[in-house]
């Protein structure tokens, strides 16, 4: 009777047109001290050579336990999530995205907080690393006594596979719906217990060929994907208890005045009224009072005060009704500084 080696972890890659990236992404997988693992990537059906460079790195590294699927079409990044999802075996998942890397030392440090306290969900800490100049921007860190809901982003994460399974818990369908953001709420809504470790073990990739892109920028296509994601979400909020409802609101607050930072830069000054109004219209119908949210406090513990401080400000602008002035002000700084709000 053979024997089937179940994987402690399961490391879910999904990859399009990365083809610069994918390599560096698989060799941190093969340097992991933790060896307890296998490597499952799916690719959303690219166009460029990361197909090859996947299947010549399987070819070179044979004891390396890897699944390799590929998307007939291209279906987005939520659709070749939930593939490789369904390869997985290991008693926990984490999502690596193709562009991103893990220290050495990743997996060893989650997998021995997990073996130590079996939690839902373990998250460690990350860096944001420029690729041109090789730096790292920010530290991504995490607080005293954080919340399940400050982070709406999957880096750096262990879940359980139980939890997602034994939930029915899936990527959204739609690709106008965030795939991080609604699949993060779905695990949040469903953990009983969640970890932190204070080590930083994992390297965002922040790209500057990125901001050359906000001249391309379609503020009715974000309005659109800001609501689309907020109207997912409010059906996970609306069975919450009022604690996890007050925290999930917090999360969502940070990530409407964050879109707003980031892409106001993209818009002509005569339309940063237009677009306020319009991202402003995709929260109010779901969290109407949202700047009023008692989480939101200038030095409370929960959020890195660098998030918990700006997410201060904009409510208050919110508030006292003069956001529109203070995004034409941040305009006219942006003409002469560089922001980088990853």
């Amino acid at each position: 009777m053979a024997f089937i080696l179940i994987p402690y972890i399961s490391v879910l890659i999904s990859c399009y047109n990365y083809e610069k990236y994918i390599l560096r992404c698989l060799e941190s997988c093969k340097r992991q001290a933790f060896k307890d693992f296998n490597v499952i990537i799916v690719d959303d059906a690219s166009t460029d050579d990361s197909k090859d460079i996947i299947n010549c790195f399987i070819n070179d590294n044979p004891d390396l336990d890897v699944t390799f699927a590929r998307m007939s079409e291209n279906s987005g990044p939520g659709a070749a999530k939930g593939k490789a999802l369904s390869f997985a075996t290991g008693e926990y998942v984490i999502f690596v995205d193709c562009d991103d890397w893990m220290d050495d030392n990743c997996l060893s440090v989650l997998a021995k907080r997990a073996e130590l306290t079996r939690a839902d969900k373990i998250r460690a800490q990350a860096r944001v690393k420029d690729e041109e100049t090789g730096k790292v921007t920010r530290e991504r860190v995490i607080s005293k006594n954080p919340s399940t809901w400050c982070e709406g982003m999957m880096y750096a994460t262990l879940i359980k596979r139980s939890v997602i399974t034994d939930n029915n818990i899936r990527f959204h369908k739609s690709r106008s719906v965030s795939d991080d953001l609604y699949f993060i709420a779905c695990v949040n809504s469903c953990v009983s217990s969640t970890e932190y470790v204070r080590e930083t073990v994992y390297n965002i990739s922040y790209k500057r060929d990125s901001d050359s892109g906000l001249a391309r920028f379609d503020y009715e296509k974000k309005i659109k994907y800001a609501f689309e994601t907020n109207k997912a979400v409010k059906g996970i909020y609306d069975k919450l208890d009022e604690k996890n409802k007050t925290l999930c609101e917090y999360l969502f607050a940070k990530q409407y005045y964050f879109l707003l930072l980031q892409y106001v830069r993209a818009v002509g000054f005569s339309e940063i009224s237009n677009y306020h109004k319009g991202l402003r219209k995709t929260i109010d119908p779901f969290f109407p009072k949202f700047y009023n949210n008692k989480s939101i406090r200038l030095f409370q513990s929960g959020d890195p005060f660098f998030f918990q401080s700006v997410v201060w400000i904009c409510s208050l602008a919110e508030k006292l009704r003069f956001m529109t002035l203070m995004l034409k002000i941040y305009w006219l700084v942006s003409r002469k500084i560089k922001f980088i709000t990853r």
